[in-house]
């Protein structure tokens, strides 16, 4: 059941980022239009869905938020071709196709990454601000920059290349930063859209940090005995790795309790993140 509201969740959110990006065609250069259509072909889509899980949580349509779902896939894309570039991992392979930088060079795929931050608060701030009141909007465009910006994934980023792996506590800082940070924006922004309380919008922005914390570890369990720099599960061990992993989903949901069934779609997804094996 939850693979197939993944999947038709995934495709409202890739037919309206298509819709998006064929419009804008005219106006973007072509190398730079074809570098972020190709960027983002792919994914799980786990941030924009997240979005529209946390609004259907609050009895929210999830149709009405898609242009925040759709930014923060671009957010996470622009994040995924920076973290490639030479300066950063030189990475040859993203998504099981050549990464941006490898088929179109260096120049053009920083650009397109630098492009897709603008696109993204875009879709928030004119988008989603012809459905939504323009306090929610300006709420969401203040969760986004804190969580992409230094107290983000930008300051994760450079920690993670000042190689703080000494020890767990440091990794996980890292980890929270790099990754949580933008999955409890996630969260929390389609609560905010949904015109959440104070206390749904705690609770599902919480959701979101303990579950990119989660993703992250079974992400390391899964790369396991690949040639790649020291992980958290490198530090402690497999087994220890996988009962953080479990103890984090346990968090994860516990800060659900107070939501009912209506937040049945996020505590699925959060059992199956915890299981997958891709």
């Amino acid at each position: 059941m939850v693979e197939e509201y993944l999947a038709a969740r995934r495709e409202m959110v890739e037919s309206y980022l298509e819709a998006y990006l064929k419009a804008r065609a005219r106006e973007l250069p072509q190398t730079l239009h074809q570098a972020i259509a190709y960027a983002l072909e792919g994914g799980k889509r786990l941030r924009p869905i997240l979005v529209l899980a946390a609004a259907e949580a609050l009895g929210g349509d999830a149709e009405e938020v898609l242009p925040t779902a759709g930014a923060f896939e671009l957010f996470h894309t622009y994040s995924l071709i920076h973290d490639d570039l030479p300066a950063l991992d030189d990475a040859d392979l993203r998504r099981d196709q050549l990464t941006v930088h490898r088929v179109f060079g260096e120049a053009a795929a920083l650009l397109a990454g630098d492009a897709l931050i603008p696109l993204g608060f875009e879709l928030i701030a004119k988008e989603q601000a012809r459905i939504s009141p323009e306090d929610r909007v300006l709420r969401v465009i203040g969760l986004v920059s804190e969580a992409l910006g230094p107290a983000g994934m930008v300051g994760g980023q450079l920690l993670e290349l000042e190689e703080r792996f000494a020890d767990p506590e440091a990794l996980e800082e890292i980890y929270s930063k790099k990754t949580a940070a933008l999955l409890g924006a996630a969260t929390a922004a389609g609560a905010v859209l949904t015109g959440g309380g104070e206390g749904e919008v705690t609770a599902l922005h919480r959701f979101g940090l303990c579950l990119g914390l989660a993703y992250q570890l079974i992400d390391d369990l899964l790369d396991l005995g690949e040639d790649e720099g020291p992980t958290y599960v490198h530090l402690v061990g497999e087994r220890e790795g996988r009962e953080e992993a479990e103890r984090l989903t346990g968090e994860a949901l516990q800060a659900l309790a107070s939501l009912g069934n209506g937040a049945a779609n996020l505590r699925a997804l959060a059992r199956w993140l915890l299981s997958r094996r891709s």
